[in-house]
């Protein structure tokens, strides 16, 4: 960024700064390279990775739906899109930021911090230097650069919110760990005979009560043989929990 010289009533413009730098260091909990030069061994530590499988997951599941209808079908089609909405925000964002803070998004807000900077040291220095007759023209350019730079602060902090917000490894892994199983468990069920077993039914049923709703969902855009008895036990138990 550009190195302007800023009298002391400049100082609304430090806070860019400040949240440029937390907005850089949050970055580093997302994506190698922020603060290490290469893809560390250790990159499983990183939420990009994590996010990105999420919501390839759920852009799966929502490819899967298509062409499916009824009331399950729209039911686990909303909720998967919503549920990947906040995800796929995150990821535009990070990806416009880059690790490098070089990306489009990135190089947007650092000239918007140097045009706003620059700015109102002009006008600052103007109103140092100004006769009583050009004063009132100058202090309505100073509140008017004032005005931006809390516009460009409350942009920087929605900014960094929107990545601070995020869930941790543990529970990302968690969510790709109920979607693969929830998979699995529909794979299995539908491998199972056109009579099952007391037993195979009873874990239909169980995996009905138990699972989350966005597991659910999945459930319906994994089901191929949605009229296979232990699908319709699995599918009645949800119902009824609902």
């Amino acid at each position: 960024m550009a190195d302007f010289t800023l009298p002391p009533e400049a100082k609304p413009v430090n806070s860019h700064v400040e949240l440029a730098r937390l907005i850089q260091h949050r970055l580093s909990a997302w994506l190698p390279g922020v603060y290490q030069a290469t893809w560390s061994p250790d990159h499983d530590k990183f939420l990009h990775p994590r996010v990105s499988a999420l919501v390839a997951v759920y852009d799966a599941a929502l490819a899967r739906l298509e062409g499916k209808t009824g009331t399950r079908a729209e039911a686990a089609r909303k909720l998967l899109t919503d549920a990947r909405a906040p995800f796929a925000a995150q990821l535009q964002v990070v990806d416009g930021l880059g690790a490098g803070l070089d990306r489009p998004l990135a190089l947007e807000y650092r000239a918007r911090i140097d045009s706003t900077r620059a700015a109102l040291a002009k006008v600052l220095h103007a109103i140092h230097a100004a006769k009583r007759a050009d004063i009132a023209a100058l202090v309505v350019e100073r509140e008017g650069s004032l005005a931006d730079c809390r516009e460009l602060e409350r942009d920087l902090a929605a900014l960094y919110e929107s990545i601070m917000r995020s869930h941790t490894p543990a529970q990302l892994d968690e969510l790709l760990a109920a979607a693969a199983s929830a998979e699995v468990s529909t794979q299995a069920l539908e491998a199972l005979p056109a009579k099952p077993r007391a037993v195979d039914v009873a874990a239909a049923i169980t995996q009905g009560l138990e699972a989350p709703a966005h597991v659910a969902a999945l459930f319906v855009a994994y089901e191929t043989k949605p009229d296979h008895p232990a699908i319709k036990w699995r599918t009645q138990a949800l119902a009824e929990r609902s």
